[in-house]
């Protein structure tokens, strides 16, 4: 997958990343990026489909200018996995 949801943060430009299938990541599945009040931290809300992974981390990456790529990273808890829509909310910033 390609990277999802372009965003704009005051004169900030950046996107969410679900990875270019060549790395060994699992990427949280963010649907709605708010700016928390107006300080630098977003808000990352999504769903996870399965209670098999928590946030591991979130890192990022700028291109210099004006773009920051966002990318919520995940790690495996369980092997044994229940299908269960489970929304979440991580702060970044």
């Amino acid at each position: 997958m390609l990277s999802l949801k372009p965003f704009k943060i005051g004169l900030i430009f950046g996107h969410i990343t679900a990875g270019d299938g060549n790395d060994k990541y699992i990427y949280a599945r963010v649907e709605e990026i708010f700016r928390k009040d107006e300080s630098r931290e977003v808000i990352l809300k999504g769903n996870h489909l399965n209670n098999c992974f928590v946030l591991d981390e979130i890192n990022w990456k700028t291109n210099g200018k004006d773009t920051y790529t966002i990318f919520p990273i995940l790690k495996r808890i369980s092997e044994y996995c229940i299908d269960k829509i489970t929304p979440f909310e991580y702060t970044f910033g």
